[in-house]
């Protein structure tokens, strides 16, 4: 990880094997706000792709620090340390 904008730095939760095969996975910091992120990546190391950047603040949760979780939806679910209308985390749903 470069910690920059375009990735995040510091994963602390374990990846999840999505249905699809992909690896899936968070950052504590990191991402545009620098508040964490969402990430995408194949088992052989290759397409990295940003899913989320949490923005923080009152709207959007910030450091996610715990595994994801694939509902029977196929969507991702999790939580973030900091965050949301009261400052004490949110839960998150990406599809």
């Amino acid at each position: 990880f470069a910690g920059g904008s375009t990735d995040g730095n510091s994963p602390e939760a374990d990846l999840l094997q999505g249905t699809d095969g992909a690896l899936y996975g968070t950052t504590y910091n990191g991402g545009a706000s620098s508040s964490g992120t969402v990430f995408k990546l194949n088992t052989d190391g290759s397409g990295f792709t940003l899913l989320h950047s949490f923005a923080g603040g009152s709207t959007d949760g910030n450091s996610p620090q715990d595994d994801l979780l694939q509902g029977t939806d196929g969507a991702l679910y999790g939580t973030t340390t900091f965050g949301g209308g009261v400052s004490n985390g949110t839960v998150f749903k990406l599809q």
